[in-house]
């Protein structure tokens, strides 16, 4: 499992935080968000990018694969998100309900075919199937409390949701020379 640091924000600033933008989206004033990710081919198997905040990310497959195994794959990096998206929403919602998290720990896993994405045939069927969560979390909170809390953010986690829901892809392909 991989631990997460200390807490660098106390319970009162992140209560007061999540309270604060919970008033502005109820107000109309942070209207939902089309988040962006621009990624280019280095090369091979390669990618870098840049998230619309500005953060720069690189992205590989392992050696082998036939990566050169340097960075996280795509694959990876997807289950990283919806670790970090349910440990925000677990967070956000322990603070406005005053419940205390001393840490919060995850390890997130899935079941991958190769076959499908290698189209051998049969019923490979690509994709991660078989998503598990499994969390440690510190706290002196009761247990019952702690698995409602926990329902609750699953439900909540734009991340996991977004899974669950399998939301539409549109390709737009624009051919240069």
């Amino acid at each position: 499992m991989v631990s997460s640091p200390a807490a660098h924000s106390t319970p009162k600033h992140l209560a007061r935080a999540v309270a604060d933008y919970q008033v502005r989206v109820a107000a109309g004033e942070a209207p939902p968000e089309r988040v962006f990710v621009e990624l280019s081919r280095e090369r091979g198997f390669v990618n870098h990018g840049r998230t619309g905040s500005g953060h720069l990310v690189r992205i590989d497959e392992p050696a082998d694969f036939g990566g050169e195994g340097d960075a996280a794959d795509p694959a990876e990096l997807l289950l990283a998100a919806v670790g970090a998206s349910l440990s925000v929403t677990i967070t956000a919602h322990a603070a406005l309900r005053g419940l205390r998290i001393e840490g919060l720990d995850m390890r997130i896993s899935a079941w991958m075919d190769p076959a499908a994405f290698f189209e051998f045939g049969g019923e490979a069927r690509g994709g991660i199937r078989d998503l598990r969560i499994g969390l440690r979390m510190r706290s002196s909170e009761p247990a019952n409390v702690l698995g409602k809390l926990v329902d609750q953010a699953a439900g909540a986690s734009p991340v996991v949701t977004s899974l669950a829901i399998a939301p539409a892809i549109e390709l737009e392909l624009e051919p240069t020379a």
